[in-house]
């Protein structure tokens, strides 16, 4: 191809988002953003699961203490059944107060969670509105320019009435 038929270039790419978000509002917008909108979901999970294992960890230490109790009452019981009974329920009643003290920091932590979870899937939704609202505004400023230009192409082709 020959330098006087080659198409000129411009100057700056329409890649680069700078020179392209001048000529076109929609050049920079980048589909992954609202991935970025969760933070780093592998990270999220990561901690999840951290935290999830943290609390299983201590809830199994609490049933093993309470395990371990209810074997020396059982080796104390053949002196006397009902103490051994007496104590057997206090710590049954011990292990139930540890697990809910336990399920209730892990529906705490859950909700923390959860709370930045919504927040921010609603800045997500806030984005992808704004951006609706631009596209819309977009098309009918190309539409109102068509017009424009089929109109101007009329008359200069001479069209009666145009």
């Amino acid at each position: 191809m020959s330098k006087e038929t080659e198409t000129k270039k411009t100057e700056a790419p329409k890649a680069d988002p700078h020179v392209a978000a001048a000529q076109n509002p929609f050049a920079a917008f980048d589909p992954m953003a609202m991935w970025n909108a969760f933070g780093n979901p592998v990270a999220t999970w990561t901690a999840a699961q951290t935290a999830f294992q943290n609390q299983m960890n201590a809830a199994q230490a609490a049933f093993q203490n309470a395990l371990s109790a209810l074997s020396t009452i059982s080796t104390a019981s053949s002196a006397n059944p009902m103490g051994a009974w007496t104590a057997a329920q206090a710590q049954f009643g011990k292990m139930m107060a540890d697990s809910f003290v336990k399920t209730q920091s892990w529906s705490d932590e859950y909700a923390a969670n959860e709370s930045e979870m919504v927040k921010r899937a609603h800045g997500a939704v806030d984005t992808w509105a704004t951006l609706a609202h631009d596209t819309i505004n977009y098309s009918a400023q190309l539409s109102a320019q068509a017009r424009k230009l089929s109109f101007d192409a009329a008359r200069k082709a001479g069209f009666a009435g145009a």
